[in-house]
């Protein structure tokens, strides 16, 4: 079973970055905005305006979601921000208790500068969808790049680069079970 994370601050381009990932068409996808953001379309809210009534469902739905392709053995990508080793540990060691087969973990840290994110972040305010300012500075602050350390079998830096992409990847330590 493989599972890749996609991590990085909001904005950062990390859904946008999923729908290029080549040979991954069949990945199932685990997304707290997926779900928030289809659920707010449907009752005629912006994102922001349902965030607060749906996040605790979103929480339910995901963990849910998570678990059944871990028993099912299905491939699928994690898109959340996991800025921090511990809240990337804390997912890994959920998706290894629930999975019924060795699991592949690749991650993808997707990268963007201080600038970059706060004006995606202004472009998204037209949209309903931006974070608070000051709340965006103290997870920009906050971030963690991952290391080989972390049980990840695959890590990959994903630069923006004046509209261009760039990706280093590193070997992990391997980590199944």
């Amino acid at each position: 079973m493989e599972v890749i994370f996609l991590c990085g601050v909001p904005g950062a381009g990390k859904s946008t970055f999923r729908k290029s990932l080549p040979g991954r068409p069949k990945f199932e996808v685990i997304s707290y905005d997926d779900y928030i953001e289809a659920l707010a379309c449907e009752t005629g809210r912006t994102y922001n305006e349902a965030w607060k009534d749906l996040i605790g469902s979103a929480q339910a739905h995901v963990d849910s979601s998570m678990r059944q392709y871990c028993q099912d053995g299905r491939n699928f990508i994690v898109d959340m921000t996991l800025l921090t080793k511990k809240s990337r540990k804390k997912k890994m060691d959920q998706i290894k208790q629930h999975a019924r087969e060795p699991v592949s973990f690749s991650i993808y840290y997707i990268d963007v500068t201080y600038d970059v994110m706060m004006e995606r972040n202004n472009q998204r305010m037209s949209r309903g969808r931006s974070i608070p300012f000051n709340i965006l500075a103290d997870m920009y602050a906050r971030r963690e790049i991952p290391q080989p350390d972390e049980g990840f079998d695959d890590i990959y830096h994903v630069e923006y680069h004046f509209g261009e992409i760039s990706m280093k990847h590193t070997q992990g330590s391997k980590s199944f079970g």
